[in-house]
């Protein structure tokens, strides 16, 4: 499938150029549950080149009432992993990093070093 056809709607909002610069982006988003799982499935459907997926939680059972991410085969495993494998199958032609890890003031500028936008999703 060519750029040009996937991504035709997102013309009505953004230039030719401008929808091709999306792949140059990086999203770091922290937090693959609920509010972030969405994030990136969107950023994915969009066309950014490159997104982070930063979470060291694993899912529940309690989370899939609300979590895009979560389904029955995997309880138990990474988000971040999770969000991975979902969007390889959304838009194979970007870079999904998931880091299992919670960050924290010691680990966070090394992981957030190549993004340029962080979006905040945890709890």
């Amino acid at each position: 499938m060519n750029h040009e056809e996937r991504y035709s709607r997102n013309m009505k909002m953004l230039s030719a150029e401008e929808n091709a610069s999306l792949r140059q982006v990086c999203v770091a988003v922290i937090g693959c549950g609920g509010l972030g799982g969405g994030i990136i499935e969107m950023l994915a459907r969009l066309g950014i080149g490159r997104i982070i997926a930063v979470d060291g939680d694993v899912f529940e059972p309690s989370n899939l009432n609300r979590q895009l991410l979560s389904h029955m085969e995997n309880l138990g495993t990474s988000k971040a992993k999770a969000a991975v494998e979902r969007m390889k199958l959304v838009n194979p032609d970007i870079k999904v990093t998931g880091i299992k890890e919670l960050i924290h003031l010691e680990n966070g500028r090394e992981l957030l070093a190549e993004a340029n936008v962080i979006v905040d999703a945890v709890d």
